[in-house]
């Protein structure tokens, strides 16, 4: 489907250059219009229920995919008949989280009202199969890349071995990107390389190496948790892959930009199956020729300051934010774990209308998925996008994992809970993009304060929480309040290595020498392998004209690590002041 956008570009950007290397056909419902059919008195499998499940099921249930059992053949359809109207009559398959008439998207699985009366009466008509002339063809699927050879492929060094007990597993992987020119992304597709323990999975960027040290830190390939250090998503796009979902090559222009030198950061939801299993993903790369338009942001609600008491059915969480700019909403990705209820996304025009983008009663955190719209959403400036939730925290919830339950907070474990709403938009030139970038981060800002002081109310001892309000602090330039919180932070815990060297760092810029020494020091005696540290110390003499000591400290850290260009920079002219110094009369 062609989107139509209604500002002079040349093509709207797909939400997700990130979906499933496997063909699927979609069924829209009866809640569209002309979807109404009358439902055959006597169905039989070939000439009824087959076109059905080959059109709506078959990307899934087929040999060697995801889902536990195929349904191509009369045989296996028949064994699981009563299961299929089950799943089918409670909407739970095929899985569909939308509400209809709350927000038009594409790709929409979800079968009509029709195609589920079918289903039933087929089975209590005894599941006849029907004469074999009538049989469909059989649905064709393209082994390997579906969009033809990529023109990179990205795959993991060694193969991860996944236990055969336990709950979810989240596991990061770090592929380093060996490119040594920016390339323009116009699609992507992931090889699972064992598709039947995935459940989802995500691609975000890290140009900064940090995942890596996390890589190194555990034995086996990749590294655990849901959230993948300070690995981000591409401007403009959330890079999410599900199995069932087939790739989309965007129009010249359009995408993102893969720089050298990053590193891909994979993370796959796995799910073990009573026995080990061994994994090792793809990545396949398509590139354009256009460097892509820079008009793309994802706009992100989230509250950090969610705790539900146990035994709670209906704990509310809202955000919203207020646009200073019209763009255009393209696509929509709501996210909680395994509390979340119901979710609603709306938008509150300038004229007081509402408008709805989105709307799930039932949240699945097993089901969820990103949701494209069927024509871009035009949100005038002064529009006001908000995200209202609903967790629930009791025994009467059959997904909640706490036997009894217990009282859960905001965090990245899925033991933990989120509440987020991700929407990609586009805006119409350079200076609303700034605009609105500024105003997303001031209220990210503001997210994070309200969430490290709601867990200080709890663990006024937390001194992670107070490391983090902290830093927060200072971007809004709150000076008192970063300094009182990340002194409390290193009384807390008087080995905490970071606070110690933020701590340094913040005396360092106020001019306070003598304290940023002290703090330095202190880092060194508890990592003496961090030449950031004495890097700094050896500023901090400078600043007070102790020149050779400060030498002392960037030759230390040269030791430490030998392509430390600062220091090196620092202790040249170090150097040269101190011989200066020696030729004067």
């Amino acid at each position: 489907m062609t989107t139509r956008c209604q500002w002079p570009v040349a093509v709207c950007f797909i939400f997700s250059t990130v979906v499933g290397g496997f063909p699927v056909a979609v069924s829209l419902g009866t809640d569209q219009p002309g979807r109404i059919q009358p439902v055959d008195e006597s169905p039989t499998f070939i000439r009824d229920i087959a076109p059905i499940l080959f059109e709506n099921c078959a990307s899934c249930h087929r040999p060697g995919e995801v889902a536990p059992f195929s349904l191509l053949s009369y045989k296996n359809a028949k064994r699981r008949a009563s299961q299929i109207v089950d799943v089918t009559s409670k909407r739970f398959m095929p899985p569909w989280l939308p509400e209809p008439g709350y927000g038009d998207f594409v790709s929409q699985r979800r079968l009509a009202d029709y195609q589920i009366k079918t289903i039933r009466r087929w089975v209590d008509h005894g599941a006849v199969e029907g004469d074999p002339n009538d049989l469909p063809p059989a649905p064709k699927f393209t082994p390997g890349w579906q969009l033809g050879e990529p023109d990179l492929v990205l795959t993991l060094p060694k193969p991860y071995t996944l236990g055969p007990d336990g709950t979810d597993v989240f596991r990061n992987f770090v592929i380093p990107n060996p490119e040594r020119q920016p390339r323009y992304v116009r699609a992507i597709e992931v090889r699972p390389g064992n598709a039947r323990i995935v459940h989802h999975a995500n691609i975000r960027v890290d140009p900064t190496h940090s995942c890596r040290a996390l890589d190194m830190a555990e034995p086996a390939p990749g590294f655990g948790g849901m959230l993948p250090g300070k690995a981000q998503f591409p401007p403009g796009a959330v890079l999410i892959w599900t199995p069932g979902r087939l790739p989309i090559m965007e129009q010249e222009g359009f995408g993102w930009v893969l720089e050298p030198g990053v590193d891909l950061v994979l993370q796959l939801h796995l799910q073990p199956t009573g026995k080990p299993e061994m994994i090792q993903p793809s990545i396949g790369f398509f590139f354009g020729q256009t460097p892509p338009t820079p008009l793309l942001l994802a706009i992100q609600l989230e509250s950090h300051s969610l705790d539900i008491p146990a035994g709670v059915k209906n704990h509310q969480v809202k955000s919203s934010f207020k646009l200073p700019v019209a763009v255009q909403a393209l696509g929509i990705y709501p996210h909680a774990h395994y509390l979340g209820k119901q979710m609603r996304a709306i938008a509150k025009l300038p004229d007081g209308s509402l408008k709805w983008l989105l709307r799930i009663n039932d949240w699945d955190f097993n089901w969820q998925d990103e949701y494209r719209f069927s024509e871009p959403v035009l949100l005038p400036k002064g529009t006001v996008i908000s995200m209202d939730y609903l967790y629930d925290n009791s025994k009467d919830n059959a997904r909640n994992i706490n036997h009894p339950p217990i009282r859960v907070r905001y965090g990245p474990r899925s033991s933990d809970e989120m509440g987020g709403l991700s929407m990609q938009v586009l805006v119409q030139n350079k200076e609303d993009l700034e605009v609105i970038s500024h105003d997303l981060w001031q209220y990210g800002l503001g997210v994070e304060i309200e969430g490290f002081q709601a867990r200080l109310k709890v663990e006024p001892k937390d001194y992670q929480a107070h490391n983090g309000l902290a830093l927060a602090f200072l971007q809004t330039r709150n000076f008192r309040g970063a300094f009182e919180h990340m002194e409390q932070a290193v009384n807390i815990n008087p080995d905490f290595t970071g606070g110690h060297y933020n701590l340094g760092t913040m005396y360092l810029r106020a001019g306070q020498f003598k304290r940023a020494i002290m703090q330095f020091e202190r880092v060194i005696e508890l990592n003496p392998g961090l030449a950031e540290a004495y890097n700094n110390l050896g500023i901090a003499y400078a600043q007070r004209n102790e020149v050779e000591k400060s030498i002392t400290e960037f030759e230390r850290a040269i030791v430490v690590n030998p392509d430390y260009t600062e220091a090196r920079n620092n202790l040249g002219r170090m150097r040269a002041i101190l011989e200066q110094r020696k030729n004067q009369p």
